[in-house]
């Protein structure tokens, strides 16, 4: 099993809703996050679940915030597999909520073949519902546009829950089939590679409501395809920072020299004052071996 990749910078330049100019935004991601093409020019996607409104500028102007010119950024992500501990042979998916290994238990998902990831976001959006988009995991080979007259299309059957951390509140497990899949545009343009349907709402469908409150959200999503084999599934604590929180972050990952750890990136951000649930997280990291700075197994996760 691997460890947590080192954590490099990966600024990308990111096309402003309201100004229409390209600006860079700063971010930090373990190594074996990549960006994906789908709406690339528009949001640079990491390869992970993410959380955005349908359109991910929002429809218009009047459902994205000026003072983030309408610009999701994801700003650390990381992601690992789940170790062995070879001397017991005991998995350090113990380290994971109960909730969550029920929910690994019903659909026969070994926990070798899970994803551990987490995700910093902004929530740049107001009025607008979000969506559980698990698109860039699920099909990070996507391209960015096809030429027209040609076609992409790659839809997978999935299984979803989230849970809420602040408080604790299990959410709904639902199905869906979402697909990545190029639009139909007028030749001779080419065609932007998208996400559908509209679906997976977290409010309404997940049963987590994450209303525009300026409040920082941490939560976790599942996201399991039965269909594999074997079946294999995403875990991720999703952290969406509010306006403050966002800068905080935003300061500590220019000033942190890199290469860097999540380690060090959590003990700087330990001296900022956030919204971010650190004992969650730093719980939800026991999962790998490598993480040293983690609380002990019996500060489990209570959720």
């Amino acid at each position: 099993m691997s460890a947590v990749a080192p954590i490099f910078p990966k600024n990308t330049l990111i096309k402003s809703n309201v100004t229409a100019a390209f600006e860079e935004v700063s971010r930090l991601t373990s190594t074996n996050v990549n960006i994906v093409n789908p709406y690339r020019r528009t949001i640079a996607l990491p390869n992970v679940p993410v959380i955005h409104p349908y359109m991910p500028l929002g429809k218009d102007e009047v459902v994205v915030r000026h003072d983030t010119n309408g610009i999701p950024k994801f700003s650390f992500t990381a992601k690992w597999d789940i170790n062995i501990d070879p001397r017991v042979q005991q998995s350090y998916a113990l380290r994971l909520p109960g909730k969550i290994l029920d929910i690994l238990d019903k659909y026969k998902v070994n926990t070798k073949n899970v994803d551990c990831i987490i995700s910093f976001q902004n929530n740049p959006w107001i009025n607008e519902p979000l969506l559980f988009r698990p698109h860039p995991w699920l099909h990070p080979d996507a391209p960015g546009q096809v030429p027209s007259g040609m076609a992409f299309n790659k839809a997978t059957p999935i299984v979803v829950c989230a849970l809420n951390i602040d408080p604790s509140t299990e959410g709904n497990i639902i199905t869906s089939n979402p697909s990545t899949h190029s639009q139909d545009y007028t030749p001779p343009r080419e065609e932007n590679v998208v996400f559908s349907p509209y679906d997976m709402v977290m409010g309404d469908q997940l049963g987590i409501p994450l209303p525009n409150d300026n409040r920082t959200y941490n939560f976790f999503t599942i996201c399991i395809v039965p269909g594999d084999q074997p079946p294999r599934a995403a875990v991720t604590f999703h952290v969406l920072l509010n306006t403050d929180d966002q800068i905080k972050v935003d300061s500590v990952i220019q000033s942190i020299p890199t290469p860097t750890t999540i380690e060090n990136f959590i003990e700087r951000i330990k001296s900022q004052e956030t919204g971010i649930n650190l004992t969650v997280l730093q719980t939800f990291l026991q999962t790998n071996a490598d993480f040293k700075s983690s609380p002990s197994m019996a500060e489990r996760i209570k959720l």
